[in-house]
């Protein structure tokens, strides 16, 4: 959808609800109003993209049930493993605890976008509410090499502590707390590292990870953090931040946001006749990143 232009903007969204009409399943159903919450999150129609997310909340339940049922005998089949009950159920509670996580997140960072910051504040606090859950599966995968299995191939609860830590630096930089809001934000990016370094990290695909609004928190993260540093008149620290995950992979960190933040940036520096932002635009160019828009490039 990032790719629609303005002229199609209602067929779009008028295609999407005929396609949640016609869902036949819980699954297509949950992966329709996602896309549809965040089309009109996109177009900055808030309260649509919110009635969007409260609707995919009756449904987590029955959804996850049907996807863990699903994705276990494809699953189980191919890591050649045996799940008793008990590991079954435990499973099935935090995939469920890690999906209300991203749904209560995602409805969180919408009200910080309309600079309701209690509203914000009580969402994310709904989020967190579900932690501990995930938490106990933190622990059978460290227990239980089958746990580990299915820990490990699913994204959505590998990603549920990120998401509650990164509510908590929103929360913090949307309440000019930034020194406090950078620090968590860092240690997010460490412990993201070091999980890499150590294998916990999802493997591929399963258990309803196709919905998910985002299932790399790193961009997000740099990008909050290198504003934290912008505000606290560390510009060339935040420059640095961005750079490095541009580096790192132009097609999947280079977004209109970070564009726009880092050529922001580059104003604000020593980018004397814009020789950095029309670097940044060959390499939009050379990765053929069609979604940025000119004018994220703050070209004159």
């Amino acid at each position: 959808m990032q790719y629609v232009s303005s002229s199609s903007l209602s067929s779009s969204i008028d295609s999407l609800n005929e396609l949640l009409t016609a869902a036949s399943t819980i699954s297509d159903k949950v992966l329709c109003l996602s896309s549809i919450s965040n089309f009109y999150q996109r177009n900055k129609k808030y309260r649509l993209a919110l009635k969007a997310l409260d609707d995919i909340t009756e449904l987590l339940d029955s959804f996850s049930i049907q996807v863990l049922n699903d994705d276990l005998i494809f699953l189980l089949v191919t890591k050649d493993v045996t799940l008793d009950e008990g590991t079954k159920e435990l499973f099935y509670s935090s995939l469920v605890a890690a999906s209300f996580i991203e749904v209560h997140s995602r409805q969180g960072r919408i009200f910080l976008q309309l600079g309701a910051l209690s509203q914000a504040s009580v969402a994310f606090s709904y989020a967190q509410n579900h932690k501990q859950r995930i938490l106990e599966a933190q622990r059978a995968s460290n227990k239980s090499a089958t746990f580990k299995t299915l820990f490990q191939n699913s994204r959505i609860v590998v990603g549920a502590i990120k998401q509650l830590g990164l509510n908590e630096g929103l929360l913090l930089f949307a309440n000019q707390n930034f020194s406090e809001s950078m620090e968590k934000f860092q240690s997010l990016i460490d412990n993201d590292r070091m999980s890499k370094v150590f294998g916990m990290t999802s493997e591929r695909n399963f258990f309803n990870d196709f919905w998910l609004d985002s299932t790399d928190l790193t961009q997000p993260t740099v990008n909050n953090m290198s504003l934290c540093a912008l505000y606290t008149s560390n510009i060339e620290q935040a420059i640095l931040w961005m750079e490095s995950l541009i580096r790192e992979s132009p097609t999947i960190y280079l977004t209109e946001e970070l564009a726009f933040n880092l050529c922001t940036l580059y104003e604000l520096g020593a980018d004397v006749g814009g020789r950095k932002k029309r670097v940044l635009q060959m390499i939009a160019k050379r990765f053929s990143l069609h979604d940025i828009r000119p004018s994220s490039f703050r070209s004159s």
